[in-house]
């Protein structure tokens, strides 16, 4: 059975630290006995990282989203300066599905058909023009 680091490991090893953290309305607290702050997380949730290169940045949804993804740090008029994107890929399958980077947001609808082994992520792959 192949597992979630398998799939999306590219999201996490030899990748640094992009603009920001992450958005959405939870974030976990530091330090000693704040386990609980995990537990809160969803697909609201979402961090990121990035290549060496700096030519991919990595969207980390921490679960498996029903409705489409809006990820506002990578809309063109972002306070993170982003740039234009070229193309997005959910790592762990070349299924096809619709994505659009507006003003506001990056827009991203996961394909339907499509099921994870697990779903309580999804690694978006977000090659910068």
């Amino acid at each position: 059975m192949t597992s979630w680091m398998e799939v999306n490991g590219e999201a996490i090893y030899e990748t640094r630290s992009w603009k920001i953290s992450g958005e959405g309305p939870n974030m976990v607290k530091a330090g000693s006995f704040q386990g609980g702050s995990v537990s809160k997380l969803g697909e609201k949730d979402i961090r990121f990282t990035r290549n060496k290169a700096n030519s991919v940045v990595y969207a980390i949804v921490l679960g498996w989203p029903a409705e489409p993804i809006l990820i506002s740090s990578l809309g063109l008029s972002a306070k993170t300066s982003p740039g234009k994107i070229a193309r997005v890929e959910l790592l762990g399958t070349a299924e096809r599905f619709e994505w659009r980077q507006q003003a506001d947001a990056l827009r991203v609808a996961l394909p339907k058909s499509y099921r994870p082994r697990v779903d309580y992520a999804a690694a978006l792959k977000v090659m910068l023009a």
